[in-house]
């Protein structure tokens, strides 16, 4: 599979979750051309356009994310174990790496043709916050990365530069989301299925339930637990993501207000609204629709980058790499410290 469909699909699968880390592929190219070596020497990677990834940033990258599941797994850790029929950890891992580091260092490729570059105060942070991850290793995984300071710089500038391109390009972007879009409501409700009841028996028990709670009888919770199907009786609906008939009820209806006997397919409700406004619940899901917004459309330009850039990716420079085992190796704070520093 050729690097620009690997990368193409990462930046996809990372920007769904948070910060583009944590995707797993394969990425393989190998492409030496006749009268012209368009290929990668043995100690680089992979390249993006004009920009290359070294061996020893990788490798960084490597024992980052090896020493975060060793310490996962409680120090011990067996890499040749099978997480699929085909597929071990140690494939899995650097797999992920693959996908952290070419999605992230394609973005920074981007920064050029974004007018993107770095002030002097952020050079000044990224050499602080390299010395400080650079200094806590071991020497073992100094010599595991045969990485020097000025990798950890690199991969720092890289990483900071494809995160203010992912600002660049979405920052003008028209992402108003009103209000009552993303409106969250809080409800309780009961629902009995035809598919486990017949009509005279749920007409007969939500009848009865919706009277005794609109009576005060009962607590809505006491009629919820004897007669709905589902085992929770309280939910938060928010209105861009109602799919279904009576959530979609809900956002009609008054805080304290009880529904009548709601249809929705083979499903039959009886809704109470605690809350038809959460303030602080509908400004988190507006944020969260923003978010989504930002990267679809960066995902785009993203896309649109990667179709004019030669890519090329290395695979035998790092298809024999074996991951760390031992109790030396321990440190896996290259993004906190990024995280905290830097970002």
């Amino acid at each position: 599979m050729k690097i620009r469909k690997i990368i193409a699909l990462g930046l996809t699968l990372c920007l769904s979750s948070a910060m583009l880390f944590g995707c797993g592929c394969s990425i393989n190219s190998d492409t030496p051309i006749i009268g012209t070596f368009f290929g990668l020497n043995d100690d680089q990677v992979f390249k993006v356009d004009k920009l290359i990834c070294n061996k020893p940033e990788y490798m960084v990258q490597v024992l980052n994310t090896a020493n975060k599941y060793k310490a996962g797994f409680g120090g011990t850790v067996d890499w040749n174990s099978k997480i699929t029929k085909n597929k071990t950890l140690s494939q899995y891992i650097m797999d992920q790496v693959k996908e952290d580091m070419s999605v992230k260092y394609t973005m920074a490729s981007m920064a050029k043709e974004k007018l993107v570059t770095l002030s002097s105060g952020e050079e000044e942070a990224i050499k602080s916050a390299a010395r400080q991850y650079y200094s806590s290793l071991t020497d073992a995984e100094k010599e595991f990365t045969k990485a020097k300071e000025k990798d950890v710089v690199k991969i720092y500038k890289n990483y900071k530069l494809a995160d203010k391109v992912y600002e660049k390009v979405t920052e003008d972007q028209d992402v108003t989301v009103s209000d009552e879009e993303t409106r969250a409501a809080k409800i309780n409700y009961i629902r009995m299925s035809t598919e486990k009841h017949d009509m005279k028996y749920i007409n007969k028990w939500l009848k009865f339930a919706r009277m005794n709670v609109r009576n005060g009888y009962q607590p809505f919770s006491r009629e919820a637990k004897q007669f709905s199907d589902d085992d929770i009786y309280q939910r938060i609906i928010y209105k861009n993501e109602a799919k279904k008939d009576f959530e979609k009820n809900v956002f009609d209806m008054d805080s304290g207000e009880l529904s009548k006997i709601i249809q929705d397919g083979k499903d039959y409700y009886i809704i109470q609204c605690i809350d038809n406004y959460l303030k602080k619940e509908s400004l988190e899901n507006k944020n969260r629709l923003i978010d989504k917004n930002k990267k679809e459309y960066f995902n785009k330009e993203y896309k649109k980058y990667l179709d004019d850039v030669d890519t090329d990716f290395n695979s035998s420079s790092v298809e024999n790499v074996k991951l760390p085992t031992g109790g030396e190796y321990i440190h896996y704070n290259l993004l906190s410290i990024y995280n905290s520093q830097i970002k």
